[in-house]
């Protein structure tokens, strides 16, 4: 997990799309306003799945995106 300011968390979202596109990019994210912006940037960023802290069973959608990358694959 990397706690990342927004700019940053979406150069690296970016990067790991350009580099390992293959890769599944989740982001996390606080359930405020803040997070919900980060939240669409992230997304539009390129990542899979935005997780919101507290309400989201984190363990169980890294399993769910990963068993869909590798029936994708």
């Amino acid at each position: 997990t990397l706690a990342l300011p927004l700019a940053a968390a979406v150069d690296s979202i970016r990067r790991i799309r350009a580099e390992c596109s293959t890769v599944p990019v989740l982001a996390y994210c606080a359930p405020d306003a803040t997070g919900v912006r980060a939240a669409a940037a992230c997304v539009r960023a390129g990542a899979d799945e935005v997780l919101i802290h507290g309400a989201d069973d984190i363990w169980s959608v890294c399993r769910e995106v990963t068993a869909q990358r590798v029936r994708t694959d």
